[in-house]
């Protein structure tokens, strides 16, 4: 038997009326359709007899059940939106999250070459090593992280979009010395929640998404942007830039260890709820 897309969002709605608000299941439709059915969520409403088939209907029965089991939205369906990119996600990588699109805004409106060399490091899922070689058409980018498995990901995501990214399986925490002048920007996204503040976080983010991509002890909070702060110092080149997403609360320990390091011309930007969420450092 087929369903029709108005039959689906009905059911939907009736399935979780009483797990979630109205509007977060306005959201969680709309993700669905366009997921799921890879359509634009308003062709619902001009069309909405168009026919489901039994497999995708069933499919999405499946998701709703997951989200009644309390799973996030974008592990259900196996999809994440971020810049416009329709991108693979899973438990070993984070879900995108809006905020880091605004980093690649303010990447993108502060670069001025035009075959810049990008390093991205901790890149989980590539969505930002994918954006930017999207957004940055003759960039070259390479892409790091310590989880084979994310790596996978990633490699997958960026074929989906054809674009060339080197990943490699590197620990940034490692005792190594980067080779010298190899990239115009170094972008980070690591982890920087401090243990102590799980207390603040959905009881599915902490279920379901990977630790090792979130959290950092409580006594050595910037311990990974130490790390990237020197060796970032010398894989840029001269005047190359220095981005990271970073824990709103710490902004001015890292704007500090960041000075301390080397670095000049140092900013931190707030994101779109106000609280500061991205440092941006010049190489001298």
């Amino acid at each position: 038997m087929r369903s029709s897309l108005s039959h689906i969002l009905i059911q939907i709605e009736q399935n979780l009326k009483n797990y979630f608000s109205p509007l977060e299941i306005q959201s969680i439709k709309k993700h669905i359709i366009e997921a799921i059915l890879d359509i634009p969520f308003h062709k619902v409403f001009i069309e909405p007899n168009s026919e489901v088939s039994p497999e995708i209907a069933g499919r999405i029965s499946k998701i709703v059940t997951n989200l009644i089991n309390g799973i996030p939205l974008q592990y259900a369906t196996g999809i994440a939106f971020f810049c416009d990119l329709k991108l693979k996600v899973n438990p070993s990588v984070l879900i995108p999250r809006p905020e880091t699109e605004e980093l690649i805004y303010i990447i993108t409106k502060r670069n001025h070459l035009k075959s810049p060399k990008i390093l991205d490091i901790a890149t989980g899922s590539g969505c930002i090593a994918i954006a930017l070689a999207k957004q940055i058409g003759n960039s070259a980018v390479t892409a790091l992280d310590i989880s084979k498995e994310a790596l996978e990901t990633a490699t997958e995501n960026a074929k989906i979009h054809g674009v060339n990214i080197n990943f490699r399986k590197l620990d940034i925490l490692d005792n190594f010395t980067p080779e010298a002048n190899q990239f115009d920007i170094v972008v980070s996204n690591p982890p920087y929640v401090r243990k102590s503040e799980k207390q603040y976080m959905a009881e599915n983010v902490l279920k379901h998404e990977p630790h090792i991509a979130l959290f950092v002890p409580d006594e050595q909070p910037l311990f990974f942007y130490d790390a990237i702060a020197h060796k970032a110092l010398r894989w840029l080149k001269p005047k190359g830039m220095l981005y990271m997403e970073i824990n709103e609360a710490l902004g001015n320990q890292v704007k500090k260890l960041l000075s301390d390091t080397g670095y000049i011309d140092i900013e931190i930007y707030d994101d779109f709820r106000g609280k500061p969420r991205f440092a941006v450092a010049n190489k001298p």
